[in-house]
């Protein structure tokens, strides 16, 4: 029985260019993982959320990003990593963007935030999100239709730009999943739902604008959407 779970779970995992299955670490394997992996990189960058995109694709790891874009942010990021550790590449990053911080959650995800913000969403709690044989597109548009965010779109006179927006190169529709997680914060949701259907990035930002209003976006982004260059 462990073994057909074994195959199984290694069968969802998406493919490299070279055809070699895409390693991504279970979110409550990430913080048990020893020694931490490292990377020699450059990383040059618009805005934080591409820096991240790119780290969280060198490291194999979830990265959550929150954004509260009303917050002034460095258009322009470039650092070197020369066998960086995850913290050592987040402080890289967090220095080249003082506008923002990190941490290590509890389930080994890594969240990097907006500094000053008042963007409360990530911490809503989820009472129950129960997934029964979807695809990816159909657990992004449950999770967007969970109704605790609804609510607090509502209650904020904020709207969805996006309910989910998915980019790179997607695993397979096909692929179904089952699973059920209850009462975590939306956080804590986002982390779960990267790793179990292999992604490696999300993020929740909000934008206020005089004309605009206030929008909200949900942004899933699988791993291996980038080159593969940052094999150990």
């Amino acid at each position: 029985m462990l073994k057909g779970l074994t195959l199984a779970f290694l069968l969802m995992l998406p493919l490299t260019a070279k055809g070699q299955a895409v390693r991504i670490l279970p979110v409550n394997s990430q913080k048990l993982a020893k020694p931490l992996p490292t990377r020699t990189t450059d990383v040059k960058a618009y805005y934080a959320f591409d820096a991240i995109e790119q780290l969280a694709d060198a490291y194999r790891i979830v990265i959550g990003f929150v954004d509260d874009e009303s917050v002034h942010r460095n258009p322009l990021l470039t650092f070197h990593l020369d066998h960086a550790t995850v913290p050592e590449a987040m402080d890289e990053l967090t220095n080249a963007d003082p506008a923002y911080s990190w941490r290590f959650e509890p389930d080994g995800a890594v969240t990097v935030y907006s500094r000053v913000s008042t963007f409360t969403l990530p911490d809503v709690v989820i009472a129950d999100f129960r997934v029964q044989k979807l695809n990816r597109e159909g657990v992004s548009e449950a999770l967007g239709e969970l109704p605790e965010i609804t609510n607090w779109l509502t209650e904020h006179g904020c709207v969805r730009n996006q309910a989910i927006s998915t980019t790179g190169n997607p695993p397979p529709d096909n692929q179904r999943v089952t699973f059920e997680i209850t009462g975590k914060t939306l956080r804590q949701v986002l982390n779960e739902v990267a790793a179990r259907m292999s992604f490696h990035y999300w993020a929740l930002s909000r934008s206020i604008e005089p004309d605009a209003g206030c929008t909200v976006g949900i942004v899933l982004e699988p791993v291996g959407t980038r080159p593969d260059d940052f094999a150990p």
